[in-house]
Formats: structure tokens, C-alpha cells, sequence
């Protein structure tokens, strides 16, 4: 039978995207899970949780910004429990975060490997806002990684496929080491490096997620550089040309990631780079000064910390929907009685049960009363839904001609008015 919106499922969708990249099951599922896991979760045998599910798709270049995940109520609960978490960082509230993490590791199930290494990463950073010595903060950043990555080889990074959730925890387990003077692995951390930001240009990440990843690992590797004085010259060329390449990230996806240490660390370089055969347009160098004070002038106006590394907006994900929440709300808004919605699906005191999140409905129950209501379930893309990767494509690309092609006629009309 052929699908409708309602029957869009994970393990269809995972396989049209991974047969799409020709990416091996092996390759997918690396630190995640078991191959034959890997197997059972493509077959529909087995459908992973919605942070695994997020994970898996992240790899292969699929955003879960674009995705709305729908959960059970205890699994809600414990969402917010995290946003909690990221709240208190983002407000250097040291007190708040220890109490959260705390409750949270110890609730932990034992194999959900995805939440462990964002709490394992939440927890360096807390350490570092106590002041704690680099070393521990490097080996609590370590077991983050290797969490989801073990025995990585930094070196041959592109060898592997990884989220930017990843790619950002080796980014702050290598600033770590970086900051620690008696280790004498210069070369080591160079080309780790070097190796990261190619390898996440290479990726399959879209604009939006390469944006959040990519500046930060050029100003990490410079911040290493610039440190290491002797180095700085070397590389000054290499890092200019990836400077470059994160700030159109940036422009691409509209964001302004790591922005201010970007345009500082293009400042700085310039000094460098006046001793080689270095060539940029007045215009160029003036422009980016327009755009340095004008971000400058908005940090100070509203108060704002320019620094990003407090800042938990790589865990800026899918939009998190309570079931039943869902439900509730749609059958008040359709202006359904309890027992019009259980009609044919199940009985009046499951509906009653299930909005008071006193159970966990079973999930052929969620997709019946959902599609009573209206809502997509399964892994719902926010603007075209389907099962075929090949489509997203075609859209992506449609959407991304028809804004290029928009701005380019919004400038041409702005400067025309201008001229007459």
C-alpha cells in the first residue's frame, strides 16, 4: 500500500538518506550501537529514541531543526530537565548546574550513550567556569568523546562520520589540551586541527549545521597558533583561507557563531600576513572594519558577552512536543469530546490516562489518535514531508535558489532606486 503523510517512518527515510550518501550501516552506527542494531533500526524492527534517532541522522547531514520529535511525557519531562541545565551554564549559575547534572547522571539510563556525552561535556564546561586544572577539564572532555567515538583517531578524522554534536566535544577536548603548556604535542594538535576543518567542510552538513561547528574550530585552531607564537607565521595563510570559508558559513546560514573571535582573529592575522605577498582590496578590509564595530557596537548596546564558550547552541535541536500535550490541545481545538476521540481507537479512560500523563500510550494508539487529529507522526519534516531523500534535495535546493534568487533582485531594485 502506498504511504500517506501519516505513515512517514524513521527506518524508511534513514535508508532513502544513507543508500543516497552511500554511506555503510558500519559507518553510521560507529560508537552509536551494534551493526546488527543498526540493521534491525533500518528494517523497522526496532525504532531507536528520538535522541539516537537524532544522532544517526545528524551524521548523514539532516538537521533536527528541520524535524519536530514527539514524547512521551516522562521523557518530556526529563527534555526539560536538560533545558534547565543549559539555562543554568548560559547563566553562569555553577550552583544550579552541579544540583541538575547531579539528578540527571544519576537517572541516566545505561544506554543511552547520546544524553551521557552532553552531560559529560556540560560537566567540562562547569568545571572550567570553577577554575578546575586543564588536565581534569581535558579528561572530562575526553570521556565526552568517547562516549559516542571511542578510540577515535583525530588524525584520520575524515575517515569517520560525525555529527557536529561531536565534532564540537573534540573541539573542546583539543582547546583543553591546548592549555596545558607541559604537554609538548605541538605537531599532534596542528594537525588535528587542520584535519577537522576539512573534514567538516567535506561532510554532509548544510549550511545551518556546518555554521555551527566550522567558525569554532578556526578560532580554536588559531587561539592554539596565536599562542604558540612561533607557529603563527607558518600557518597564517592556511588559517586566513579557512577564515574566509567560516564566514561565508555564516552568511550562508544567517548565524553568527563564534563571530566576533572570527573577525578579531582576521584582524590579528592581517599583522602576519603584511610580511608575505599578501593582496586584499581596501575595500574588503573596510567593510569587514563596518562589520567588526557593527557587531561590537550591538554586544555593548545590549549588553551581550560576545564570547560563545558558555553559549549551549550547538543543542539547539528538533522542536519537542509532549504526546500528550499534543493530543490534549488538538482534540480542544477540533472540539472533540474524550470519548468522540477514543471512538474506534481505544477506550475514553486511556484518553482521560493519557492527557493527564498518568501512563505511556503504546505507539499504533499515538499513531491512530494522530492521525484522527491531524498530526504527522513518526519523523515529521516541519515543510515537505516524505520518505524519499531524493525530494528533500530537490527542495532544498529549490528553496535555496528562490532566496538567492529574491536577494539578488531585492539588491539590483535597492541600488537601482538608489542611482535614479
Amino acid at each position: 500500500m502506498k504511504n500517506n503523510k501519516y505513515e512517514l517512518q524513521f527506518n524508511k527515510l534513514f535508508n532513502s538518506v544513507r543508500t543516497y550518501r552511500n554511506v555503510s550501516l558500519k559507518a553510521a552506527c560507529y560508537g552509536l550501537c551494534s551493526e546488527s542494531m543498526m540493521y534491525y533500526i533500518e528494517s523497522g524492527e526496532r525504532l531507536p529514541g528520538y535522541q539516537l534517532r537524532n544522532r544517526i541522522m545528524a551524521r548523514l547531514g539532516i538537521s533536527s531543526e528541520e524535524y519536530e520529535d514527539f514524547l512521551q511525557y516522562d521523557e518530556y519531562d526529563r527534555w526539560l530537565e536538560c533545558q534547565k541545565l543549559i539555562s543554568a551554564v548560559e547563566t553562569l549559575d555553577v550552583k544550579s548546574a552541579d544540583r541538575l547534572i547531579e539528578s540527571l547522571l544519576t537517572s541516566l539510563e545505561p544506554d543511552n550513550i547520546v544524553e551521557l556525552q552532553f552531560l559529560l561535556e556540560i560537566q567540562g564546561r562547569i568545571m572550567e567556569l570553577k577554575e578546575v586544572a586543564w588536565e581534569n577539564i581535558m579528561q572530562k572532555y575526553e570521556e565526552a568523546v568517547n562516549a559516542t567515538l571511542p578510540n577515535i583517531n583525530l588524525l584520520t578524522i575524515k575517515n569517520y562520520l560525525l555529527s557536529p554534536e561531536e565534532y564540537y566535544v573534540i573541539l573542546r577536548y583539543l582547546r583543553a589540551r591546548g592549555k596545558i603548556k607541559k604537554l609538548t604535542d605541538k605537531s599532534y594538535l596542528i594537525h588535528a586541527y587542520k584535519n577537522i576543518c576539512e573534514s567538516i567542510t567535506n561532510s554532509y552538513f548544510q549550511d545551518y549545521a556546518l555554521s555551527k561547528v566550522y567558525p569554532m574550530a578556526v578560532c580554536y585552531w588559531y587561539e592554539y597558533v596565536r599562542d604558540e607564537a612561533s607557529l603563527l607565521s607558518d600557518f597564517s595563510i592556511i588559517l586566513w583561507k579557512n577564515s574566509e570559508k567560516a564566514l561565508k558559513s555564516l552568511r550562508n546560514a544567517k548565524r553568527h557563531y563564534y563571530i566576533a573571535d572570527l573577525l578579531n582573529a582576521r584582524k590579528e592575522l592581517r599583522n602576519t600576513l603584511s610580511k608575505h605577498d599578501f593582496v586584499e582590496s581596501s575595500k574588503d578590509k573596510e567593510l569587514e572594519k563596518l562589520f567588526r564595530d557593527a557587531f561590537n557596537y550591538l554586544y555593548s548596546t545590549f549588553n551581550i558577552d560576545p564570547s560563545m564558550n558558555y553559549a549551549c547552541y550547538i543543542y539547539n535541536g528538533s522542536q519537542i512536543n509532549c504526546i500528550a500535550d499534543v493530543i490534549r490541545s488538538r482534540r480542544l481545538l477540533y472540539g472533540f469530546t474524550q470519548q468522540q476521540l477514543a471512538d474506534g481507537i481505544c477506550s475514553v479512560k486511556t484518553i482521560r490516562r493519557i492527557e493527564k500523563k498518568q501512563m505511556r500510550p503504546q505507539q499504533f494508539v499515538v499513531k491512530q489518535l494522530f492521525k484522527k487529529l491531524g498530526v504527522a507522526t513518526d519523523y515529521n519534516r516541519a515543510a515537505i514531508i516524505t520518505n524519499n531523500y531524493a525530494d528533500i534535495q530537490l527542495y532544498n535546493n529549490l528553496r535555496s535558489y528562490y532566496i538567492n534568487c529574491f536577494f539578488a533582485f531585492d539588491y539590483f531594485f535597492v541600488k537601482l532606486k538608489k542611482e535614479s
